[in-house]
Order: structure tokens, then sequence, then C-alpha cells
């Protein structure tokens, strides 16, 4: 997922704060009519877009660890089959004592 992409998914769950009253809208949401509220968001909207950002992406980066360690266990354990044959039912019988001893 690039980043724009991850950008898009947290800006679609909610929006600036847009109320009634547009005085007490969020600059950002493009219907504030109070003109000393300046140009920057002050409903908390793009700090926690930037929150959901990092835990989106420390998320992936701990799910892509496990997928890279597992892979890294995988290539180990071809690694040791590689010496043992070539022959397909061979190796069928080699994952099976594999499977039985816990080792995939």
């Amino acid at each position: 997922m690039t980043d724009d992409e991850l950008l898009a998914l947290c800006r679609s769950q909610e929006y600036h704060y847009d109320c009634a009253d547009c005085w007490y809208s969020c600059p950002k949401s493009g219907q504030c009519c109070n003109d000393t509220a300046g140009d920057e968001c002050n409903c908390g909207y793009d700090r926690r877009v930037k929150e959901k950002m990092t835990l989106y992406k420390a998320g992936y980066r701990a799910a892509m660890e496990d997928v890279i360690k597992e892979w890294n266990r995988l290539t180990e354990i071809v690694a040791d089959y590689r010496g043992y044959t070539e022959d397909w039912y061979d190796l069928k019988k080699w994952l099976d004592e594999q499977v039985e001893k816990g080792g995939v």
C-alpha cells in the first residue's frame, strides 16, 4: 500500500468539523465563516489522520517482519532438503516427517 493510498484510507473515515453555525466549523472544512480562525485545522482531524497513518504503518511493518521471518524459515527448510533427493515422493516423505516432528 502506497502512502497516498494509506492517506486516502485514513481520510475516508471522517472529516473536518462542519457545524450548522459556520462560525464553529473547522477552517479546513470549507464552511468556516470565522475570519479570525486562520487556515489551519482546529478540530483535530489532521492530527488524527497522522496518528492513524503512524499506527497503520507500524502494523504493516510488524506484519511484514512476520512474513519475512516465515519466508526465511521456509527457505532454510528448502535449503536443508536440497541435498536430500530430486524425487517428488522423497520430498513428500521428507515433508511428512518434518510435520510429524513439528518442524513445518
